[in-house]
């Protein structure tokens, strides 16, 4: 992963902001933590040789403060994200093997409940979220949409080894 690669990831980006401050002290500061040790390297190769600007303390001061909202708005996220997988895996655990947790809260919130998502056909599943479209294709009699909210299912194929031999 290249140091353009990595500045896209925004709260890996914000916690080395965090550590290192200003470009000045690239050299000098150690981001073990936070990056594995090539790209540390990498980086402060880059830092030495960038032709930036110097910034000022007070813009310092707020680029560390936007730094700690981003960080704590992505731990907030890993700790949603896993609040979900936990919620789905004992409400929905079929589902959430099929579909993942994500997609398949979406399902049950479009649905209106777990019941009334497995009383629908599969043909209303498929194209669950797509309603729009849908009713615009049979008014001007165009094609209908194939999919909706499972279009964002990113594992189609399951392995094997997760279904148990039928006797």
């Amino acid at each position: 992963m290249g140091t353009r690669r990595l500045c896209e990831i925004p709260f890996i980006c914000a916690d080395i902001s965090t550590h290192e401050g200003l470009r000045t002290n690239a050299p000098t500061t150690s981001l073990a933590s936070v990056l594995p040790e090539e790209l540390e390297t990498t980086l402060k190769a880059a830092a030495n040789i960038s032709m930036g600007s110097e910034i000022s303390e007070q813009d310092i001061d707020h680029i560390h403060h936007l730094c700690d909202q981003v960080i704590s708005i992505a731990e907030y996220r890993s700790q949603l994200s896993e609040y979900l997988r936990n919620r789905m895996n004992a409400i929905a655990p079929n589902l959430t093997v099929l579909v993942g947790e994500l997609v398949g809260a979406r399902l049950i919130s479009h649905a209106g409940s777990l019941t009334n998502l497995a009383k629908h056909p599969a043909s209303t599943v498929q194209i669950l979220g797509a309603e729009k479209a849908l009713f615009r294709a049979l008014k001007t009699k165009h094609d209908t949409p194939k999919y909706g909210l499972i279009y964002h299912v990113n594992k189609f194929i399951i392995p094997c080894s997760t279904f148990s031999p039928v006797s």
